[in-house]
């Protein structure tokens, strides 16, 4: 997409703000949401491409609830779980340089969507001792300024028409960092070096944080992205394919 066609999307769509609200398996209700619309019979998306996402346990548990054998998109707007993540979610634009180095399929520019951390994480993280080197790399699409800090991102691909969209990327630079700063913290006392008050004091702040904001958030963030991507691509720019 070229740069003044870019540059309108986000003019239409950046300046709301967006609060991304997500539970594990959510992407599955979402899909299924998308396929049933105002019904399908249980039986009828047993015999679609989407049957197996009815294999998941959490799912298969809500079905056994059901007394009507029928899913509408209505009825599953219902269907949360009780550990729910909450992600800001703020619109930016990758490319017009060398495309070999920001790693674009075509020539021009992609829609980048970020998923931040809330102000909870945010005040958390600030109230550390020591960064750990948990910063949003320049030469990556994450948010630019100091009020928001990027879980992870995707960047995407749109056609100049908006009907069809490519996922070029899904990625996270902060959890990985994180995960490898808490190796780094625990690193000394495995190998059995005694270590000042002042920085086991510090690696217990970070241990702290991390158990809070971090570890909860792995084994969901890759699906959180690609639903959000998914689910702003269909409903918000109204492509066709993606």
């Amino acid at each position: 997409m070229n740069k003044q066609h870019i540059d309108e999307v986000l003019a239409c769509l950046e300046n709301e703000r967006r609060v991304v609200a997500y539970f594990k398996d959510r992407y599955a209700v979402d899909m299924l949401k998308r396929f049933v619309g105002a019904g399908k019979t249980v039986s009828a998306v047993k015999q679609s491409r989407f049957a197996g996402l009815l294999n998941k346990p959490w799912i298969k548990a809500q079905l056994a609830t059901l007394g009507n054998p029928v899913l509408s998109a209505e009825l599953l707007n219902y269907w949360w779980r009780d550990e729910v993540f909450y992600f800001d979610l703020t619109l930016d634009k990758w490319g017009g340089q060398c495309r070999s180095w920001q790693q674009t399929t075509r020539s021009g520019y992609n829609l980048v969507l970020q998923l931040n951390f809330t102000q909870s994480h945010n005040r958390d993280y600030k109230r550390l001792p020591d960064n750990y080197g948990l910063s949003c790399w320049p030469g990556h699409p994450t948010y630019t300024g100091n009020k928001r800090y990027t879980m992870a991102w995707a960047r995407i691909d749109l056609s100049e028409d908006l009907s069809d969209a490519l996922i070029e990327e899904i990625q996270t630079d902060w959890l990985r960092d994180a995960k490898y700063s808490l190796r780094r913290a625990k690193r000394p006392l495995l190998q059995g070096k005694v270590l000042s008050a002042q920085t086991k004091q510090k690696n217990h702040h970070f241990e702290c944080y991390f158990t809070r904001h971090i570890k909860p958030v792995m084994a969901i963030w890759d699906e959180a992205v690609l639903n959000t991507a998914l689910n702003f691509l269909f409903d918000s720019v109204g492509v066709k394919n993606v």
